[in-house]
């Protein structure tokens, strides 16, 4: 009888398991969030289990097509705008892409999953190319209030979207000191225009390895520049030491060749109308053979064009007619010629003369525009029944408005 009863539960047991396999339990190689189930499309029973179209019960379980009820449930579905728990790019790559709604259709799938990023006219961005196809260059133009590197607009191409001054930390060609201080300065790691070794060690280094012992260097650190022979005579070397650079004096109030200020001071002097830097001269403790030159993009004391070239040029803003700065060789600093003759001569503008240069200014100056050219921008006496000869005569309608010609030869 045991025998029979043991049997029996065996059958019992076997029974019951068959039943639960029936039912759809879960698959054992996803036990972290339960199997697929037979109770639904996706239903399951485990960690992640449900029944209904994708419905779950348990941690991250639910009721309906998308709800949820445990750890994790909730109103929420794929396609609402919104990465929710549980979804990610892989099940869900409408909520969760990461670089949707940036204006760029650089992605395989952004056609499909963010079209708006891919209809160019309207995106308030330049797509060149597509732009132009589709009938809105606009996006891609001069003016628009967006400096576009898709089309390469610089400063330099369109001032009107681009700012001087691109704060990248390097000193372009088009900016300045006094105009863009973040990025043209000393301690951008780069030896920029008007810097030098003097100025900007950090940037240029101690050493300019060009063969002159000068400035900060020395014959430690910068061999390459400070020794015996390199033609100078430097400072530690004598007649003595070092014959062959230093060598004797000419007595002609000229420091050059191997004259040094302590080997030929007849020579090399603070006044003889050289700056010789290299022996320590400078504004500061020669201001007569070194002028001041602070590089503020002002032409100002003792600057000159020659000693101060990064303060005084054509284009400061300053017209310096001391060092022969016009209006016709500089009319950015000196303004646009005008004599106010009546003519548009050589060099005047409409800009700069607008009484004698009429043409462009959108309306009749007669007969002035007839003698420079735009005629046309009087074409509203053409027919007005009253004789104006030049104009009438250059629009063709001399004769409708003036039927007696001797009122012009009177002129």
């Amino acid at each position: 009888m045991a025998k029979v009863s043991q049997r029996f539960w065996s059958f019992v047991v076997l029974a019951t398991a068959l039943a639960m396999l029936s039912v759809g339990c879960g698959r054992n190689d996803l036990p972290a969030y339960g199997g697929e189930g037979v109770g639904g499309a996706t239903a399951g029973s485990g960690n992640r289990a449900g029944f209904g179209n994708n419905a779950g019960s348990g941690n991250n379980g639910g009721f309906g097509n998308n709800g949820g009820f445990g750890n994790n449930g909730g109103a929420t579905f794929c396609g609402d705008g919104v990465c929710a728990p549980g979804e990610s790019m892989a099940n869900c790559i409408t909520d969760c892409h990461p670089l949707c709604h940036d204006g760029k259709c650089d992605l395989q799938y952004d056609p499909l999953v963010c079209p708006e990023d891919c209809a160019t006219c309207g995106n308030n961005y330049c797509d060149n190319g597509p732009d132009q196809f589709n009938g809105c260059p606009g996006e891609c133009a001069c003016g628009n209030g967006r400096c576009d590197p898709q089309v390469n607009e610089t400063y330099l191409s369109c001032p009107a979207d681009c700012s001087p001054c691109n704060n990248d930390k390097i000193c372009s060609s088009w900016e300045s000191p006094k105009a863009c201080p973040n990025d043209c300065f000393c301690g951008n790691g780069r030896c920029d225009a008007g810097e030098s070794t003097f100025n900007c060690q950090q940037d240029c280094g101690l050493c300019n390895n060009n063969g002159v012992c000068e400035g900060a260097e020395n014959i430690k650190q910068c061999p390459n520049d400070c020794f015996c022979g390199n033609g100078a005579c430097d400072v530690g070397e004598s007649s003595g030491n070092c014959p062959g650079d230093c060598g004797s004096c000419n007595n002609n109030k000229k420091c050059q060749g191997m004259e040094t200020p302590w080997q030929c001071p007849n020579d090399c002097f603070c006044g003889n109308g050289q700056c010789e830097s290299q022996f320590g001269e400078g504004p500061d403790t020669c201001l007569s053979d070194c002028p001041v030159c602070n590089r503020n993009e002002v032409c100002e004391g003792l600057e000159n064009p020659q000693g101060c070239p990064s303060d005084c040029y054509c284009g400061n803003l300053q017209c310096e007619p001391q060092f022969g700065e016009t209006q016709l060789n500089c009319s950015k600093d000196c303004g646009e010629p005008c004599n106010n003759d009546n003519d548009c001569d050589v060099g005047e503008t409409l800009n700069g003369c607008p009484n004698d240069c009429t043409c462009g200014n959108g309306k009749c100056d007669n007969p002035k525009d007839a003698t420079n050219g735009c005629v046309t921008e009087c074409k509203e006496l053409c027919g007005n029944g009253k004789c104006d000869c030049i104009p009438d005569f250059a629009l063709g309608c001399f004769q409708q408005d003036c039927p007696n010609p001797d009122l012009c030869s009177m002129l």
